[in-house]
């Protein structure tokens, strides 16, 4: 078993599933947002843990994660099967997704954040990826307040409205990453320049902003400025898993030094490694090689200073998830 350092660099608190494909040939293969946010974060980090519950049918998956440099100690074993995803694609890229069972039986196996064993817990950095799930926020942002862990919060698409739940806006308020593609940023702060949505997601508490425009590459902020980065050159075999690739490689490199645009740059060298081809990598010395060599590819052009993030909405004292 990989067994991650004591204090791993990155938690991936997310879910993994095994994703089923019609074909031809029809296939199964591991996903789910966490797996792919591991994998990413795998490619620029040697302590990498994800968290979630798997069934008994799980184990001869632990070895292809481990071999990817994922941790497994902290996926817990609950009844005899994994959740599976039946994948399609009817319309070009766009994804369609058919939980099964069903969508019930993928929530109930979610981690609550005490369930997580140590060393997990004591990670360097969170990558989440979770809507108002009842119970679930709260211990997460007690722990990152009291021992000053950043969290990266990948935000589900139906939480960006534009009048956010005040559920919403207290985690955006603790969160020190915020992850989100250019769809879900025009439906949480309206249809802006590039420099302005940035400012705008930042005027909600994250100190950095991660935007991500698929085939028109990223945007990135934090206080010191904003930086426009190009796509990897690459042809897309497979989007599945691209945008948490990303999330969890941004992550695992902004931690290290907290340079936004090197770590901009990894997390596209990274989402470009898992979309050119269908299902994961072979290895982590195999992920980390393509991604660098797609990261090469990749250029980074200062933007224009654009408004100052105002002061934040003041987030009412409900306690996320209490009332879902």
């Amino acid at each position: 078993m990989v067994t991650a350092p004591a204090e791993p660099d990155v938690l991936v608190i997310s879910r993994v599933v095994l994703d089923s494909f019609e074909g031809p040939p029809p296939h199964e293969v591991l996903g789910g947002s966490g797996f792919w946010a591991a994998v990413g974060a795998a490619t620029v980090a040697d302590g990498v843990a994800l968290t979630c519950r798997v069934g008994e049918d799980f184990e001869p998956h632990r070895r292809t994660m481990e071999r990817l440099g994922i941790d497994t100690g902290a996926l817990l074993v609950d009844g005899p099967t994994t959740p599976r995803t039946l994948i399609t694609y009817p319309v070009g890229e766009h994804r369609h997704e058919e939980w099964l069972p069903d969508w019930a039986g993928h929530v109930a196996m979610r981690t609550m954040h005490p369930e997580g064993p140590e060393p997990a817990r004591s990670a360097r950095a969170y990558y989440v990826f979770r809507d108002h799930h009842p119970g679930f926020w709260q211990p997460v942002l007690d722990h990152v307040r009291v021992t000053g862990t950043p969290l990266m919060w990948e935000i589900p698409g139906r939480l960006c409205v534009p009048e956010p739940s005040s559920e919403t806006l207290t985690v955006l308020a603790a969160t020190d990453v915020l992850s989100i593609n250019a769809e879900e940023a025009d439906a949480l702060v309206g249809p802006l320049s590039p420099v302005e949505t940035v400012a705008a997601l930042r005027a909600l508490g994250p100190d950095v902003v991660a935007l991500r425009r698929g085939g028109a590459g990223s945007v990135v902020a934090d206080a010191t400025g904003a930086w426009e980065v190009s796509p990897a050159d690459v042809t897309v075999v497979d989007p599945t898993g691209g945008g948490n690739a990303w999330s969890g490689a941004f992550l695992a490199a902004w931690v290290r030094d907290h340079d936004v645009p090197a770590a901009a740059v990894a997390a596209t060298g990274a989402a470009a490694a898992a979309i050119e081809r269908t299902g994961p990598p072979v290895d982590r010395r195999t992920a980390r090689q393509r991604a660098a060599a797609l990261a090469a590819t990749v250029t980074v052009r200062p933007l224009p200073s654009g408004p100052q993030p105002q002061s934040q909405p003041q987030p009412s004292t409900t306690r996320p998830g209490d009332t879902r």
